[in-house]
Formats: structure tokens, sequence, C-alpha cells
């Protein structure tokens, strides 16, 4: 043993270790990083579909099946509400039955890759003690509706709403974004059944 000091092949394999060790202590913390960027980036999607499926189950429940409308391609659904400008559910003292103050629009826009939500008051109509779809309430289609929305979800890639044999509304939604550190855009697909209250 040499005792003044390293030889100049101990020093070699020292550095090389050395570089190997950062090197893959370097490679761990990237990987880390960017399984927790995906993590970070898919909850973020998750989270705001899920508002959207809240939203949406909460009012369909205190809606009926019949005043539902499916815009042909199944780029948005219609629907009525009892609930007024103030949040209160209106109902008929005598009949118990709802009393309809608007329907509820939500559709998707393509364009602004959103999901937006339109109400279109009912109060005064006829379709305020009878349920029935918009088509019959406006003499319009549903996609007329389609503009003047406030936006409920961001990112959607794709959107589809139908009516299953169940009679429940049937809703797929496609989310997309960006993220640091990658050149593909994580995606999310979320398929939910929403029932209605009749």
């Amino acid at each position: 043993m040499n005792k003044r000091g390293m030889t100049l092949a101990e020093v070699m394999i020292a550095m090389v270790l050395l570089g190997l060790l950062t090197g893959a202590l370097f490679y761990i913390f990237r990987l880390g990083s960017n399984v927790w960027a995906k993590g970070d980036t898919e909850s973020e999607l998750l989270g705001s579909i899920s508002v959207v499926e809240a939203k949406l189950s909460r009012e369909a429940e205190r809606s009926v099946y019949e005043s539902v409308s499916v815009e042909a391609a199944g780029q948005g659904v219609a629907f009525l509400s009892p609930m007024d400008a103030n949040g209160v559910f209106r109902y008929d003292p005598i009949t118990s039955m709802p009393r309809w103050q608007k329907y509820i629009v939500i559709y998707h826009d393509p364009a602004q890759k959103a999901l937006l939500w339109r109400e279109v008051p009912v109060v005064g109509s006829p379709t305020e003690n009878t349920a029935g779809p918009i088509e019959l309430f406006s003499g319009s289609t549903l996609a007329s509706f389609f503009s003047g929305g406030k936006v409920l979800a961001r990112e959607l890639t794709g959107c589809r709403f139908w009516v299953g044999p169940d009679r429940q509304l049937l809703v797929w939604l496609e989310a997309e974004k960006e993220r640091y550190g990658s050149s593909t855009p994580e995606h999310v697909e979320w398929r939910t059944a929403v029932s209605f209250r009749n």
C-alpha cells in the first residue's frame, strides 16, 4: 500500500464511479419529474371532467326524461330545470309538480376545445308546466342554441351525448393537454351515464 497518496489509476476509477453515480441520480430525478408532471396533468384533466360530471348529474336529477333533446351529431344536449335564478327549486303548490324555469343547454365547441353551458328561460310559456324538448319550445333546432354559453370545461378535444336504452343520458368526453417535457399531450377519456328524475 502506498502511503503517499492515490495513484493516477485510483483517481481515474474514483472519477468514473462518481460520474456514473451522478448520471444515475440525474436519470432517476428526471424520470421521477416526468412521472410527476404526467400524473399532475392527468389529475388536472380528470378534476376538470369530474366537475362536469357532478354538475351534469345534479342538474339531470332535477329534470325529466321527456325534456331531453340531443343534437343529431351528439355535440350537445338540452333539458329542463326547475331551479330559478336564486337556486330555488320551483314547484306548483297544488300539484307538487316542478315548475320549469329554464332549459339547460350543454354543448361542445371544437374550435375552443371547450364544453359550454347556456340557460334558456321558459317562465311564462306553456313549457313552464308541461315538459317537452327544446325544439317544441322554440321551433328551432338544438344546434341553434350553441352560442353565447359560459365555459364549463376546457381542453376537451372530443364530446358526445346520446340517450341509452334505459332512458339515461350517456356522455363521452375526451381531453388532451400539453405538458412540460413531453412532445405528445396527455390524453384522458371519460364515460358516464346520467339518470333523470323520472
